[in-house]
């Protein structure tokens, strides 16, 4: 991995732990232990936080103040939080690790769990109402999340996936993870361009970036799950697989779905081309998800 984006990706992890710390103080006030507990332990879990990155990069490569993003960048691995406690609930995908530590409710039960991941969900929402933008583009970005989140994002998807999908083609496939995965990301990397208050060009080429880059994203995972160790992954390998879920590998083979990632990858980074040197850290972000 180039050296620079390693780098990148580990200095803006300190920061935005750093602002998610902050967050976390403000609400101890006010949150009792037995949520407080939960919502600090699966927050803090050493993650990527590519959604947070994502809206900063895009900010940034248009000019804005990445600096004045603290509460959007919260707000935004908040609210992934939370769909990742839910996903790993027995009601779910039953998962006893994530990211490399037990699940929220393996360590605080599930109702708690359940709890810490609404407060998040609520909590993140709410730091969108505080946004240092004009009130025009605060309630489109407040739109953008969460529709992003609602029954034509990631918990549509997540119905379609708990029902499942019997003999799904490409098409269903994309279909589901465009919603379920590739929502909050297409939407993390559209956030920052309208905190940047893009034009509608800008804005379009950064959407089809966004569009395929959460469908990469997706498309590795499901190579990750099958390929890789729980070290590496976070959690326990091969789990769709053992729930009986179709996956990108299940329909395309691995070397075929290597290739459909690295196509969409292409593609999310040739979107760019309208932009320039600036969007230079969008593209290295989406050669990291090959690398993953």
């Amino acid at each position: 991995m180039n050296t620079d984006i390693k780098e990148y990706l580990s200095s803006q992890r300190v920061k935005i732990d750093a602002l998610l710390v902050d967050v976390l103080k403000e609400l101890s006030g006010v949150t009792p232990t037995s949520l407080f507990q939960p919502m600090s332990y699966s927050l803090l879990l050493p993650g990527k936080r590519l959604r947070p990155m994502l809206a900063m990069a895009s900010c940034h490569c248009l000019g804005g103040q990445e600096a004045d993003m603290g509460l959007l960048a919260c707000a935004l691995e908040m609210v992934h939080t939370y769909s990742l406690i839910q996903d790993d609930l027995p009601c779910m995908d039953d998962d006893d690790y994530r990211r490399g530590q037990l699940t929220c409710h393996k360590v605080f039960g599930e109702a708690q769990a359940l709890l810490a991941s609404d407060a998040l969900l609520t909590e993140g929402l709410r730091l969108l109402t505080k946004l240092p933008v004009p009130l025009d583009i605060r309630y489109q970005l407040m739109d953008e999340i969460l529709g992003s989140l609602g029954v034509s994002g990631m918990i549509g998807g997540q119905s379609i996936d708990v029902k499942g999908l019997d003999a799904p083609t490409e098409e269903d496939m994309k279909s589901l993870h465009a919603r379920k995965t590739g929502a909050l990301l297409c939407s993390s990397v559209r956030a920052g361009a309208m905190f940047a208050k893009a034009t509608p060009s800008q804005l379009e080429a950064l959407t089809k970036y966004g569009h395929s880059f959460g469908l990469a994203f997706q498309v590795m995972d499901d190579i990750l799950d099958v390929t890789s160790s729980l070290d590496v992954l976070g959690k326990i390998p091969s789990g769709d697989r053992r729930k009986g879920k179709k996956t990108f590998v299940d329909l395309l083979g691995i070397e075929n779905a290597k290739m459909y990632a690295e196509n969409l990858i292409q593609q999310a980074i040739l979107s760019l081309q309208p932009l320039g040197a600036s969007a230079k850290t969008l593209w290295e972000l989406a050669l990291f998800v090959l690398r993953k």
